[in-house]
Protein backbone atom coordinates (compact mmCIF):
# COMPACT_ATOMS: atom_id res chain seq x y z
CA UNK A 1 0.00 0.00 0.00
CA UNK A 2 2.87 2.35 0.69
CA UNK A 3 4.49 2.66 -2.65
CA UNK A 4 1.41 2.47 -4.90
CA UNK A 5 0.64 5.63 -2.41
CA UNK A 6 3.72 7.08 -2.78
CA UNK A 7 3.39 6.41 -6.94
CA UNK A 8 0.29 8.09 -6.91
CA UNK A 9 1.37 10.45 -4.88
CA UNK A 10 4.67 11.84 -6.75
CA UNK A 11 2.87 10.70 -10.03
CA UNK A 12 -1.18 10.91 -10.55
CA UNK A 13 -2.35 13.55 -12.81
CA UNK A 14 -5.08 13.59 -9.85
CA UNK A 15 -4.74 16.17 -7.50
CA UNK A 16 -7.78 14.40 -5.80
CA UNK A 17 -5.69 11.27 -5.97
CA UNK A 18 -2.86 13.03 -4.46
CA UNK A 19 -4.24 14.84 -1.52
CA UNK A 20 -5.76 10.49 -0.79
CA UNK A 21 -1.91 9.34 -0.92
CA UNK A 22 -1.21 12.25 0.73
CA UNK A 23 -3.47 11.58 3.65
CA UNK A 24 -2.85 7.67 3.57
CA UNK A 25 0.81 8.40 4.24
CA UNK A 26 0.34 9.88 7.01
CA UNK A 27 -1.45 7.00 8.38
CA UNK A 28 0.78 4.30 6.81
CA UNK A 29 4.10 6.24 8.40
CA UNK A 30 8.12 5.41 7.93
CA UNK A 31 10.58 7.24 6.33
CA UNK A 32 9.70 6.75 2.71
CA UNK A 33 6.51 8.02 3.28
CA UNK A 34 8.06 10.81 5.10
CA UNK A 35 10.11 11.97 2.14
CA UNK A 36 7.25 11.35 -0.44
CA UNK A 37 5.22 13.71 1.76
CA UNK A 38 8.05 16.34 2.12
CA UNK A 39 8.50 16.26 -1.82
CA UNK A 40 5.02 16.85 -2.43
CA UNK A 41 5.26 19.90 -0.11
CA UNK A 42 7.90 21.05 -1.86
CA UNK A 43 6.68 20.85 -5.84
CA UNK A 44 2.66 19.91 -5.93
CA UNK A 45 0.68 22.83 -7.31
CA UNK A 46 -2.20 21.49 -5.45
CA UNK A 47 -2.50 24.06 -2.19
CA UNK A 48 -4.72 21.01 -0.35
CA UNK A 49 -2.41 18.31 -1.51
CA UNK A 50 0.39 20.05 0.49
CA UNK A 51 -1.87 20.65 3.20
CA UNK A 52 -2.45 17.01 3.20
CA UNK A 53 1.20 16.16 3.12
CA UNK A 54 2.18 18.44 6.06
CA UNK A 55 -0.58 17.00 8.09
CA UNK A 56 0.68 13.68 7.58
CA UNK A 57 4.28 14.83 8.28
CA UNK A 58 2.79 16.24 11.27
CA UNK A 59 1.47 12.56 12.03
CA UNK A 60 4.47 10.81 11.28
CA UNK A 61 7.26 13.77 12.73
CA UNK A 62 11.14 13.16 13.10
CA UNK A 63 13.37 15.94 12.07
CA UNK A 64 13.56 16.13 8.65
CA UNK A 65 9.10 16.35 8.45
CA UNK A 66 10.14 19.49 11.61
CA UNK A 67 12.39 21.24 8.99
CA UNK A 68 9.98 21.08 6.06
CA UNK A 69 7.08 22.14 8.44
CA UNK A 70 9.58 25.16 9.39
CA UNK A 71 10.26 25.92 5.71
CA UNK A 72 6.63 26.26 4.48
CA UNK A 73 5.30 27.86 7.87
CA UNK A 74 7.70 30.67 6.61
CA UNK A 75 7.63 30.49 2.85
CA UNK A 76 4.60 28.80 1.24
CA UNK A 77 2.30 31.35 -0.70
CA UNK A 78 -1.07 29.73 0.78
CA UNK A 79 -2.71 30.63 3.84
CA UNK A 80 -3.80 27.13 4.25
CA UNK A 81 -0.49 25.51 3.89
CA UNK A 82 1.07 27.81 6.90
CA UNK A 83 -1.91 27.16 9.02
CA UNK A 84 -1.56 23.55 8.52
CA UNK A 85 2.25 24.27 8.85
CA UNK A 86 1.82 25.73 12.47
CA UNK A 87 -0.56 22.90 13.74
CA UNK A 88 1.92 19.97 12.60
CA UNK A 89 4.49 22.42 14.13
CA UNK A 90 2.35 21.92 17.16
CA UNK A 91 2.31 17.71 17.15
CA UNK A 92 5.81 17.18 16.57
CA UNK A 93 7.82 20.58 17.58
CA UNK A 94 8.82 20.25 20.94
CA UNK A 95 11.17 17.89 20.14
CA UNK A 96 13.34 19.71 17.38
CA UNK A 97 15.24 22.47 19.46
CA UNK A 98 14.31 26.11 19.30
CA UNK A 99 14.14 26.72 15.78
CA UNK A 100 10.22 25.22 15.53
CA UNK A 101 9.49 27.73 18.50
CA UNK A 102 10.92 30.36 17.24
CA UNK A 103 9.17 30.30 13.43
CA UNK A 104 5.65 29.82 15.49
CA UNK A 105 6.22 32.85 17.68
CA UNK A 106 6.88 35.14 14.19
CA UNK A 107 3.91 33.30 12.76
CA UNK A 108 1.73 34.30 15.67
CA UNK A 109 1.85 37.79 14.73
CA UNK A 110 0.90 37.13 11.22
CA UNK A 111 -1.30 39.20 9.88
CA UNK A 112 -3.40 36.43 9.07
CA UNK A 113 -5.58 35.25 11.18
CA UNK A 114 -6.02 31.49 10.32
CA UNK A 115 -1.99 31.25 10.63
CA UNK A 116 -1.87 33.39 14.17
CA UNK A 117 -4.25 31.47 15.68
CA UNK A 118 -3.01 28.07 14.36
CA UNK A 119 0.82 29.48 15.53
CA UNK A 120 -0.70 30.51 19.06
CA UNK A 121 -2.42 26.94 19.90
CA UNK A 122 0.56 24.80 18.28
CA UNK A 123 2.61 27.33 20.96
CA UNK A 124 0.70 26.25 23.66
CA UNK A 125 1.36 22.71 22.97
CA UNK A 126 5.26 22.55 22.52
CA UNK A 127 5.92 24.74 25.53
Amino acid sequence: ARSACIKALDTDQSSMVRWEAAEALGKIGGELARSACIKALESDSGFYVRCAAIRSLGQIGGEQACSACVKALKTDKDEDVRAAAATSLGQIGGKQGKEPKEALQLARRSSQPNVARAAKDALSKIK
